[in-house]
C-alpha cells in the first residue's frame, strides 16, 4: 500500500480524528513508554498482545517524537525524552463495565512486556497504579521539577494523577 501524506490539517480537526474509534460511554486504561527501536523482539511483543486482545476496541498506537520536537535540549522542558524516537501507547478500551478485569490485566501485562525496551515512560499516560514510574517519565528533570512542585505548590493540591511531589 501506498502511504499517504496529508498536508497541513486544522488543531481542531487533528483532534477529533480518532473519535469515531473512541465512542461516548468506552471505559479506558492507558500504559505508554519510549522506545528507542522497534526490534524483532519489540515488534513479537506486540504481535503477542494484539493477538490476545479482550476488546476489539483496544490496541496500541504508534507515535513518533521526530522533527522539532525532537531537536529541543532534554533538560529545556519537563519532558526529557526526546531522543526516544517511539511511543507505543497501549490502549485497553471496553464498553462492558464486567470486562474491565480483563482488559486492564491484558494492558498492564502488555506494558510490562514492553518496559523491558523503554527508555522512560510518558507522563500523560501513566494510570493511577503508576507512582513507581513518575521518575521514569521526568528522567535528570525531577529533582528540578520537584524543587519548582514546593515553591508552587507546596501543600501538592494538583496531585489527582500520578504526580511529582514537592521536594522536601
Amino acid at each position: 500500500p501506498a502511504l499517504v501524506q496529508l498536508g497541513p490539517m486544522p488543531y481542531v480537526a487533528q483532534q477529533r480524528m480518532f473519535d469515531e474509534g473512541f465512542p461516548a460511554g468506552s471505559s479506558y486504561y492507558t500504559k505508554g513508554d519510549f522506545l528507542t527501536d522497534l526490534s524483532d523482539a519489540v515488534i513479537e511483543v506486540f504481535e503477542t498482545y494484539a493477538a490476545s486482545k479482550p476488546s476489539p476496541l483496544s490496541g496500541v498506537m504508534l507515535q513518533t517524537v521526530r522533527g522539532a520536537a525532537a531537536r529541543v535540549p532534554p533538560d529545556a522542558t519537563a519532558f526529557p525524552h526526546r531522543g526516544l524516537p517511539y511511543a507505543p501507547v497501549i490502549v485497553s478500551q471496553r464498553l462492558e463495565a464486567g470486562d474491565t478485569d480483563k482488559n486492564v490485566a491484558w494492558a498492564r501485562d502488555f506494558g510490562k512486556e514492553l518496559q523491558k525496551f523503554a527508555g522512560g515512560a510518558y507522563a500523560n499516560d501513566l494510570s493511577y497504579d503508576d507512582t513507581d514510574r513518575i521518575r521514569s517519565a521526568y528522567g535528570a528533570n525531577y529533582e528540578r521539577l520537584a524543587a519548582l512542585k514546593k515553591t508552587y505548590d507546596p501543600d501538592n493540591l494538583f496531585r489527582l494523577n500520578p504526580n511529582i511531589k514537592p521536594a522536601p
